[in-house]
């Protein structure tokens, strides 16, 4: 999987292949009470607020493969999702990943 993830997004390399990218905004459950970025947040699959952090991820994908290429920490006070979700695509689209939709 790392050797795809080299080939495909290396320097120079054509995206003329038909791709997605996927962002995701999800919330990871943390026990520490004293961890950088863990706070009280909204956890949607269980439907209630729990001590964790949340992040935005974007994700590659041809339709077979699934690559992760960019990951943000939310913190509250901080920039919001949708800043973040930004900040990725434009990061993605200067490392040469310009896909054909996102998700």
């Amino acid at each position: 999987l790392l050797a795809y993830h080299s080939r495909l997004f290396a320097p120079g390399c054509p995206t003329t292949l038909w791709s997605d990218c996927v962002l995701d905004d999800t919330s990871w459950q943390r026990w520490a009470k004293k961890a950088e970025g863990v706070s009280l947040i909204w956890c949607g699959s269980v439907s209630k607020v729990l001590l964790g952090m949340q992040v935005v991820l974007l994700i590659w994908t041809d339709g077979n493969w699934k690559v992760p290429i960019g990951i943000r920490l939310w913190r509250k006070g901080g920039l919001s999702k949708v800043e973040l979700a930004k900040e990725l695509l434009i990061e993605a689209a200067t490392r040469g990943i310009k896909p054909n939709y996102v998700r």
